[in-house]
């Protein structure tokens, strides 16, 4: 990371430009939960902004529950929730109206990319999490919340190994959304068999690294969550509000261990 000291580019403050770049690289699991952050004055070396920028910086990640301090000078990064994410995201769409229709054009224009991305960059222990993650998906076919919280976690490993942290951020936090959304319908083991078998031609081409059919597979696998939505008696333009909120509801009132 190489800045001018406190001298952030047009659009956001120099502690706020710090705070993202750690937040992205704590929800790609680049830094994992309990993992120790530098000192301040490490970072502001690494950065090339001012220790007090990092102390800002640091400062707002903690408030937003991404670190906790494990003693007086040390910090670490918060046991995985997604409740800092649901907060930010909930927060932001509040106002706006949510529609079954909006996240399937989200999806159509992030998800084909991400497949591709991960085709043409994906490196050994990207494979081996998915491979994790759909053998899990296999042996839960029968227990929906479980194998829906799993669907998730692979879209986010594709996500991881398209190497771009804007984009496992963005994809990240869709999660909020989707999640319940999928719940709604996958509620039968002939759902989750169809969907995993989506995952296993996903997975097939990414690790053969052949970005092309990646990207046919990840649309179509997101129109079939379309069609599936429909067969359900859902219809395309619901607002899906009510489930986002509901979703940060349930994570704000988890306990903290």
């Amino acid at each position: 990371m190489s800045a001018t000291p406190d001298s952030p580019a047009a659009g956001g403050r120099a502690y706020e430009q710090l705070a993202a770049s750690i937040r992205s690289r704590i929800l790609s699991g680049e830094l994992e939960e309990g993992r120790r952050i530098a000192s301040e004055a490490a970072l502001a070396e690494e950065s090339g902004f001012s220790r007090s920028t990092v102390r800002e910086a640091l400062r707002l990640l903690q408030e937003s529950g991404f670190l906790e301090r494990a003693s007086p000078k040390i910090l670490v990064v918060r046991r995985h929730t997604e409740a800092p994410v649901a907060r930010a995201v909930s927060h932001a769409l509040r106002r706006r109206t949510v529609t079954f229709s909006a996240l399937h054009e989200a999806l159509l224009l992030l998800e084909p990319a991400l497949a591709r991305m991960a085709a043409q960059r994906r490196e050994q222990d990207d494979l081996d999490e998915l491979r994790r993650i759909l053998d899990a998906q296999h042996a839960h076919s029968r227990d929906f919340a479980t194998w829906c919280r799993l669907d998730e976690d692979f879209h986010v490993a594709i996500a991881e190994a398209s190497a771009n942290a804007p984009l496992v951020l963005a994809r990240a936090t869709l999660g909020l959304v989707l999640v319940p959304t999928v719940a709604q319908f996958v509620d039968n083991e002939r759902a989750t068999q169809a969907a995993t078998e989506f995952h296993e031609r996903l997975f097939t081409h990414i690790s053969e690294g052949d970005a092309e059919l990646a990207e046919v597979i990840a649309r179509r696998h997101v129109e079939d969550f379309h069609h599936a939505w429909e067969r359900s008696g859902l219809g395309y333009h619901r607002d899906i509000s009510e489930l986002i909120d509901a979703a940060t509801a349930r994570l704000e009132l988890e306990p903290e261990d």
